[in-house]
This record gives structure tokens, C-alpha cells and sequence, in this order.
């Protein structure tokens, strides 16, 4: 063989290999939906006084079907397994009414029955676009989750409020009114880009509905994320109008795909002091 046709071979090989990796990265990202992930933070806030103060958050269940509830059911048991100080619900539990959805939204919210930490929940725009709002409530009643709209609940110094739903404007921000210090708060608000509604004192924002984009290109850069998600997407916001952090959530809308934006439990734990 010519040291010419050698070259070639090796030329060839070397795309076809570099191809089959593009195309088995392409193909692990696009299937990466079950994969599961534990986001650490450390977040320094300046209003936060309770230091230490750790929080699991999940938001998006969309558990309609047996797999997506089984899905939201491991995300649950992976925050329970971190024994944080509390567990934030964010909304967008359900979007469709098949016969399976209750039953897949009762398996994702069981193992709240067993978890030594409070589990508090607020609502989501697709949880209002259903027929089944109401069910969806008693089913997180059922399993012990204390749901706040537009309500604010003491835990060890930090007052949890959570607000409702933004997109259909059930939200209300006087909670803090006439209370005497309104400490570290941490609130639940589903939409992020509604933080411009906000009150200022509030420690911590948490928010999903972005998915992260669900469906993005390599170092998470998304395609598209909903409204009320077009600013504030993914991850911690030190300069929004007060400390906000966005996650990924659980499940998906539209295709039951994601890529290159892994299902998201948010494990943060909170400091008082300049945001970072």
C-alpha cells in the first residue's frame, strides 16, 4: 500500500470514528430525559440571616404517565435522601387528564408521607389548565405537603411563602405586610421572569417552568423556553430584582426528550452576604 492510500485510510477512519462519536453524543444527549442530576449550591444572599439554611427544589413533574410519575417519585426520594432543612414544590405537577395522571401524580408525591423534612408546594400554570385542579390539590394534601397560594408558613426563622401562579395572575405580594421582620425569606413563584413582580424583601426566589430549554446545544445553550421563562432560563440570578434561582425540573412538555439539560434536583444551601 502507498504511503498516499495509507494516509487516506487513516484519514477516513479517523472521521468515520470522530462521526460515530458526534452521533453516539447526539444520541445520549437526546435520551438523557431519566438522567437524574443533584445540583450543589452554595448561595451567599444579603438578606439571609438563618446560615445553613439548606433546600431541595423540584418544580415540573408533568406526571402524566406511569414513567414520568416513577420519574418525579426517584427525584422525590433523591431530596428526601439529602435530609435538607426543607423540600419546595414549584409547581406544574400534572398537564393532561388521561385516566393514568392522578394515579402517576400519586406515585410521584408518596414519598412525601415518609420524609422527616417539610414538603411545601405551590401552584403552576398548567396546573390551572386542567379540569383536575382541584384532585391535583388533594393529592398533595394526601401526602402530607403543606400547598401555600399566596400564604406564608414559619419554619426555624425562615418564612416560606408561596405565591400562586403568575401566568393567570393569581399571584398576590402583601404577605410580608404588618409582619414585624419579615427575616429570610424564601418564596416559591412558578414563572421566573414574574420576579419583576416581587417583593424586595424576599431572600430567595425559587422558580422552574423553563425546563432549562429542555431540548439544547452543547454547555446548555437553549433552543427555546416558554413565556414567562424567556429572560431568567437556568441556574442562580444574583442581580434579577431579588436572588433568584431557576432549575430544570423534572419532567418535560412536548417531546419526552431532552438534550444536553438533565432533569434537575436543586440541593442549595443559604448564607447571608454579598450574592454570587
Amino acid at each position: 500500500m502507498s504511503k498516499r492510500a495509507a494516509l487516506k485510510l487513516t484519514r477516513r477512519r479517523f472521521l468515520g470514528l470522530t462521526a460515530s462519536a458526534v452521533a453516539g453524543t447526539a444520541w445520549w444527549q437526546w435520551n438523557e430525559v431519566d438522567r437524574l442530576v443533584v445540583e450543589r449550591r452554595e448561595l451567599h444572599l444579603p438578606r439571609w440571616n438563618a446560615d445553613g439554611f439548606k433546600v431541595a427544589i423540584l418544580a415540573d413533574f408533568h406526571a402524566n404517565t406511569r414513567p414520568e410519575g416513577e420519574r418525579a417519585e426517584r427525584a422525590m426520594r433523591m431530596a428526601i435522601g439529602e435530609k435538607p432543612d426543607a423540600i419546595l414544590l414549584v409547581g406544574d405537577y400534572v398537564h393532561k387528564e388521561w385516566p393514568e395522571t392522578l394515579p402517576s401524580l400519586e406515585t410521584a408525591l408518596a414519598p412525601a408521607r415518609e420524609s422527616a423534612s417539610p414538603v411545601f408546594a405551590a401552584m403552576g400554570n398548567h396546573d390551572y389548565w386542567v379540569s383536575t385542579t382541584a384532585k391535583i390539590i388533594e393529592a398533595l394534601k394526601r401526602n402530607g405537603i403543606l400547598l401555600l397560594r399566596n400564604e406564608i408558613a414559619d419554619l426555624d426563622g425562615v418564612a416560606i411563602w408561596g405565591i400562586d401562579d403568575g401566568i393567570e395572575n393569581r399571584d398576590r405580594h402583601d404577605a410580608l405586610d404588618g409582619r414585624r421582620d419579615s427575616g429570610s425569606v424564601l418564596a416559591m413563584f412558578h414563572e421566573p421572569d414574574c420576579v419583576a413582580r416581587v417583593d424586595r424583601r424576599i431572600g430567595l426566589m425559587a422558580a422552574g417552568h423553563s425546563h432549562g430549554g429542555q431540548i439544547c446545544l452543547p454547555f446548555g445553550f437553549p433552543l427555546h423556553t416558554p413565556f414567562g421563562a424567556r429572560r431568567y432560563k437556568s441556574g442562580f440570578y444574583a442581580d434579577a430584582k431579588v436572588p433568584l434561582y431557576v432549575t430544570r425540573g423534572i419532567g418535560t412538555v412536548g417531546p419526552r426528550k431532552r438534550s444536553f439539560c438533565p432533569p434537575e434536583v436543586s440541593l442549595l444551601t443559604l448564607f447571608g452576604g454579598a450574592g454570587r
